[in-house]
């Protein structure tokens, strides 16, 4: 260990030795004389700052060096400097260090075109996530999401009718963008593509808007909805979408993906809370805590898509297409479209609801290049309206009970007329209302929360809130909406 350590605060501090009437006597020690801050010299080296000092941060203090340790980073090992208060109190400054006059690339970093032709190790992807606080980007995103309250109706149990967009951030990947801008040439440049998808005007209006210039039609280009669980997320964003570990699904094994929410809401599921642990802690550490966004909690993601479709072929049945009976694919494992009647190549498939897909169109590619992902969405499953399909009028409880304060959904129909909807918030992931239940715990004794009501079975969800943080929150939003 050096006799020097740079300090959190970035000022430079000797090693130093405890005297012999100190408790630890003859133990070396940091202390800094700026802030005061002590560090024994043994400890763990993580807390010990490499000596030299970098560049000043956004505090006009010295950023400190630190290495990339992530397991499984294509930047593992990587030097970079950053705020010497480290991530939670500093100012995120962040600078690579530069080695060398000449950037050495590694080959784990290197983009597909800089790889060796005998190189077999596919190259890493990497990429960055952007929050959206563009609120018209973040309204166009919206309007992608209106559903049919009907549609929802048949697999949530009525329980809600709308998608309620809560985050957006644009996803940055430059090799996956490269591979997708070689794909759309190719595409334009080998044969002209039929490009008639009938998008209906509810959703091809705010696609439009979102691309900001003109698709390419030449080569069927369009922006489509996919949806997945937290899981998946991280690698998807950051290494693109796999054809290879696609599930062999109902119109063989490929990337879906569809131009109502509805339908991509049927795939996606719950995110309870911000995660440190797991599989989904490195996703939550990149799109919640560089953006400074809190995260919303119970919430499910959608992925929004450039698609190139390119010479599509329409199926019902996933064996056979409409427009001349031929086969759809040509093997068993239903990967790998035949090529059309003239010879060309078929870029997609598009199912049409009946025997297979029940309600939506679904739109499947076979490769991976044909997929370029834009945006990243967090949506909520909401009730709007009651029953009879009216808006619903708010109320506040107001007797002195457990569930003082809490609003109440109801019909806004009177008595005989009313359809007797009445729903108080919270939620749960089920719908229901949340029960609010006393903690018995050694920790948390008397601390009362939010729960869900059904009491045993396969109903039952797993929802838990503690009822004076959900409150706060709800009446911080309240007075947030008023004001306006």
């Amino acid at each position: 260990m050096s006799d020097l350590s740079l300090c959190k605060c970035g000022t430079v501090r000797e090693k130093r030795t405890a005297g012999e009437s100190a408790k630890f006597p003859g133990r070396q020690y940091y202390r800094c004389d700026n802030c005061k801050a002590f560090d024994w010299a043994d400890q763990s080296p993580r807390k010990i700052f490499n000596t030299e000092a970098g560049p000043n941060c956004k505090c006009g203090k010295a950023s400190v060096q630190r290495a990339v340790t992530m397991p499984g980073s294509p930047n593992k090992g990587r030097k970079f400097w950053c705020c010497a208060k480290g991530q939670y109190h500093g100012c995120k400054f962040f600078d690579w260090v530069k080695t060398d006059s000449t950037l050495q690339v590694s080959a784990d970093y290197m983009p597909k075109k800089l790889q060796f032709e005998n190189d077999k190790k596919r190259p890493a992807l990497p990429g960055y996530v952007t929050y959206l606080s563009d609120w018209g980007k973040a309204e166009i995103l919206q309007q992608m999401f209106q559903v049919d309250p009907k549609f929802m109706a048949s697999y949530t149990e009525s329980r809600f009718d709308s998608l309620e967009v809560v985050g957006s951030w644009k996803i940055n990947n430059e090799v996956q963008k490269q591979q997708f801008d070689e794909a759309r040439e190719n595409m334009k440049n080998d044969h002209p593509c039929n490009s008639n998808y009938d998008i209906p005007d509810s959703y091809r209006e705010p696609m439009l808007e979102l691309a900001n210039k003109p698709l390419y039609t030449e080569a069927g280009e369009v922006f489509l909805l996919h949806g997945t669980s937290p899981e998946n997320l991280h690698s998807i964003l950051f290494e693109g979408h796999k054809t290879a570990l696609a599930n062999n699904g109902l119109f063989g094994r490929g990337l879906y993906f569809a131009e109502n929410a509805a339908k991509i809401d049927q795939y996606s599921t719950n995110d309870p809370r911000y995660q440190t642990q797991g599989d989904i802690a490195i996703l939550h550490e990149k799109i919640y805590k560089e953006c400074h966004q809190m995260h919303p909690k119970n919430v499910r993601y959608a992925l929004v898509c450039r698609v190139l479709l390119g010479n599509h072929t329409l199926s019902v049945d996933s064996i056979t297409r409409i427009e001349n009976g031929e086969k759809v694919f040509t093997n068993d494992a239903r990967s790998s479209l035949a090529s059309q009647s003239d010879g060309n190549a078929t870029n997609s498939l598009i199912g049409i609801p009946g025997k297979v897909a029940k309600k939506f169109r679904e739109f499947i590619v076979y490769d991976d290049s044909q997929v370029l992902v834009e945006y990243l969405v967090a949506y909520k499953r909401v009730r709007n309206l009651c029953d009879c399909g009216l808006p619903y009028k708010e109320r506040t409880v107001s007797k002195q009970t457990l569930n003082y304060g809490r609003t109440i959904h109801l019909c806004p129909k009177e008595d005989q007329d009313s359809c007797g909807f009445m729903q108080m918030m919270p939620l749960c992931k089920c719908g229901r209302s949340a029960e609010v239940k006393t903690s018995h715990s050694a920790k948390n004794p008397g601390r009362e929360f939010y729960t869900c009501d059904a009491k045993y079975g396969r109903h039952k969800c797993d929802f838990f809130e503690w009822k004076n943080q959900f409150d706060s929150a709800a009446r911080k939003s309240n007075k947030k909406a008023r004001t306006a």
